[in-house]
């Protein structure tokens, strides 16, 4: 078991920091093509649930931009996602009430129970993709958050 054997690279890892850097990768495409698959099962991508997650914990509208700065992937094309996301009702747009230039989103009552359903709905399937115990979710995260940290101050 491990990265090797899931590559099938004969030689070992010269260097630690290489390894580390492939296998987040291929973690991260691992953990794609299986959330994508739920994700369309569910009618949404993941980009549309970002952005859903993302209205949701701002507790109010935001413009585009502020979206934008929040995702996960910053070169998804906002306008078009809001767009399709106002299609399916799950979120609206207004002229803002502190500034007429621009556009707040706002999620809607729809767009909250959407992601209340997938969250029940998926749980088990997302445990599935993520087979790690409370206690190792948060250990990893730790360390992620302190790999992106120290990437920082390079």
């Amino acid at each position: 078991m491990g990265l090797v054997n899931d590559i099938k690279q004969t030689v070992k890892f010269e260097d630690k920091r290489d390894e580390v850097i492939v296998n987040i990768r291929y973690t991260n495409n691992y953990i794609h093509t299986k959330c994508q698959a739920i994700y369309k099962k569910h009618d949404i991508t993941h980009q549309q649930y970002n952005i859903l997650r993302i209205l949701k914990g701002s507790n109010g509208a935001l413009t585009s931009a502020e979206i934008k700065s929040r995702m996960i992937e910053k070169k998804a094309d906002v306008s078009r996602l809001i767009d399709r996301l106002i299609v399916k009702k799950l979120v609206s747009k207004a002229t803002s009430k502190s500034d007429l230039r621009k556009i707040d989103v706002t999620i809607t009552k729809k767009g909250i129970n959407k992601i209340a359903e997938f969250t029940k709905i998926t749980s088990e399937e997302m445990r599935q993709c993520i087979n790690l115990t409370s206690s190792e979710m948060a250990t990893l995260s730790n360390l992620l958050d302190k790999l992106r940290n120290s990437s920082a101050e390079d």
